[in-house]
Parts: structure tokens; C-alpha cells; sequence
């Protein structure tokens, strides 16, 4: 049976940053989301249009700042026959989740408020208005490892997530 690792974190924490990182180092697959909006040099996700999202099967599924996001129902498929998947996802749906998956664990990124809204307009894909309403949001959530992810040398925060995991699937 395979662990499935949820990170979330507010927007600019490197989350995907992270993942990628992960999966790197350990046997860990990375999940892309299937996402209702236009593709963008940001993120790496699948875009499909509501119509065909609606027509889909998945194992995981929250709506956010009036998109759609998915976790195709292959990743249960996956978890059964041992693999190991690590998502990019909202704290909404970590409870269904763990209801659906028991061997899931949450990674939370923490990082100072400046250092988000710095990251949030050298990225340029949100307003300033935007920006403020998305770091405005209680981000609290129960977590079984936290780290602070404001380095921007990945390694920092990544090395300490790999033995978070590790540990778990050695």
C-alpha cells in the first residue's frame, strides 16, 4: 500500500517547487492537477474546460477562486499497488482524503506574509488586490510535518521534507 503525500501552503510557498525537488530525490510521483483555466508558464497542470472536467472521474476534487481542480482517479489505482504520490493541494480537501486514503500524510510550507506577496508579483500572475485577498486567508491546518519553505535555495526546506518521507516509506 502506498502513502500519499499532500502539500499545501498559501500561494508563493513553493509548493510545486518543493514536489519537484521531492520527487528527485526519492520514489515519489508527482500528480499533476487537472485545472479549469488556461495553461501558463507558472504551473504545471493539465487545463480543461468545464465542460470536460465535469465529464471526469476523479479521486479528488475542490473548487478555488471559481476554478475547478481535479486528482485523476488513477492516483487510488496507484496507491493500491504500492506506489507513492505527492499533490499540490488545497486544505479543503485534505479531510476527504484521509477519509478516502488512510495512509496520507499533510506537509504544510510556512513563510512570512513579505516574503509571499514578494514571490506573488515577481511571479506577475495575480493583482496586487488579488494577492492581498489570497494572503488575507486563514491558513490554519493540522499538519503532520511543517517547514519553512522562505529559503530560496530549495534544498533547504526540500532535504528536510525528504526525511519526513523517507522515514515513512523505508
Amino acid at each position: 500500500m502506498g502513502y500519499l503525500f499532500l502539500v499545501v501552503g498559501p500561494s508563493g510557498a513553493g509548493k510545486d517547487t518543493l514536489i519537484d525537488y521531492v520527487t528527485g530525490k526519492l520514489p515519489v510521483i508527482k500528480v499533476k492537477r487537472y485545472i479549469t483555466r488556461l495553461p501558463n508558464a507558472f504551473e504545471d497542470f493539465i487545463s480543461v474546460s468545464v465542460s470536460d472536467f465535469n465529464k471526469m472521474d476523479f479521486f479528488l476534487k475542490w473548487g478555488s477562486y471559481d476554478k475547478q481542480y481535479g486528482i485523476s482517479a488513477e492516483v487510488l489505482s496507484g496507491l493500491k499497488s504500492g506506489r507513492h504520490f505527492i499533490i499540490n493541494v488545497s486544505r479543503d480537501v485534505i479531510s476527504e482524503a484521509k477519509s478516502k486514503w488512510a495512509k496520507t500524510f499533510v506537509i504544510s510550507l510556512s513563510v512570512p506574509k513579505e516574503v509571499l506577496v514578494k514571490r506573488a508579483l515577481e511571479r506577475g500572475r495575480d493583482s496586487p488586490e488579488e494577492i492581498k485577498k489570497r494572503l488575507d486567508r486563514d491558513v490554519t491546518v493540522s499538519a503532520d510535518f511543517t517547514v519553512d519553505s522562505s529559503n530560496p535555495d530549495a534544498s533547504v526546506a526540500g532535504d528536510k521534507i525528504v526525511s519526513f518521507i523517507k522515514k515513512l516509506i523505508s
